[in-house]
């Protein structure tokens, strides 16, 4: 498995009252690596619950995959889609313990990931001269 894109957000996506599954095309390794924001007209923002205000599909898969909403976004509203990775180290390697390959992986997977994130993040802060 590999990260195959920098992209860490879906631009802003547009209901139409109909349509309930939206695309994300970047890598996430579990559901709840995702944030889904909902924008009405007005531009007030809404953080969706997983499991209530939608299901992902395509965890672990390179190409991404899809969540499908509990409720059609209306027409004006947006839809969101953030992988936001847990910014803590999950796995514990043992010396003199095997060498899994799948398990590397996705710990190399797992920091790219927080890497792409934190980049995306900084470029919408201001930043000051070092000196």
């Amino acid at each position: 498995m590999t990260v195959s894109t920098t992209s860490t957000r879906t631009s802003p996506l547009l209901g139409n009252g109909v349509t309930k599954d939206f695309n994300f095309y970047f890598k996430i390794l579990n559901e709840g690596d995702l944030r889904v924001i909902l924008r009405d007209a007005r531009g007030d923002e809404t953080l969706l619950v997983p499991g209530t205000g939608y299901t992902v599909s395509g965890a672990g898969e390179d190409g991404g995959g899809h969540i499908t909403m509990a409720t059609p976004p209306a027409a004006g509203e947006t839809v969101t889609i953030r992988r936001v990775i847990t910014k803590t180290q999950t796995t514990d390697l043992q010396n003199q313990g095997g060498f899994y390959a799948k398990t590397h992986e996705t710990v190399f997977d797992r920091l790219t990931m927080m890497a792409l994130e934190l980049e995306e993040e900084s470029t919408r802060h201001i930043a000051a001269p070092v000196s």
